[in-house]
């Protein structure tokens, strides 16, 4: 992958969150800042992530629609995110209007290591994409 940002002045070659293998000022943070909207459910989930790791709950929250929504916590807790692994995903492209990314996410708290794993649902309203609901497999 080819990160146009990063050619075109960008500084930060800080790796992003969500293990993209991009700089984090071209791949998430523009989502996070609402520069721009992701155009993939999987760069929703991406960018969600990213969310996470940086105690955004305000990205959270408009990013969210429905059951999920209702399910977003009000605190966000400082977990050490160790990684991000995208393990399938169905639809969500630019041109779908539903989609879904099932994935794995890693993280550290009191010296343990716990894994998250979701099956994520997300729907495109007006345009712009939403996680709307979540199934917890671990």
């Amino acid at each position: 992958m080819t990160c146009s940002c990063c050619n075109n002045g960008s500084t930060s070659k800080n790796k992003c969150y969500c293990d993209s293998n991009l700089a984090f000022d071209c791949c998430c943070k523009p989502f996070l800042e609402n520069e721009i909207k992701p155009l993939t459910a999987e760069s929703l989930m991406r960018s969600r992530y990213s969310a996470y790791c940086t105690l955004n709950l305000e990205y959270l929250l408009s990013t969210s629609t429905g059951h999920a929504l209702e399910q977003t916590p009000s605190y966000i807790e400082p977990f050490n995110w160790q990684n991000l692994t995208i393990l399938s995903k169905k639809s969500g492209t630019e041109t779908d209007n539903t989609g879904t990314v099932e994935f794995k996410a890693t993280f550290e708290q009191n010296g343990r290591l716990y894994s998250l794993h979701e099956i994520s649902q997300f729907q495109k309203i007006e345009g712009h994409w939403f996680y709307s609901e979540g199934l917890r497999l671990t």
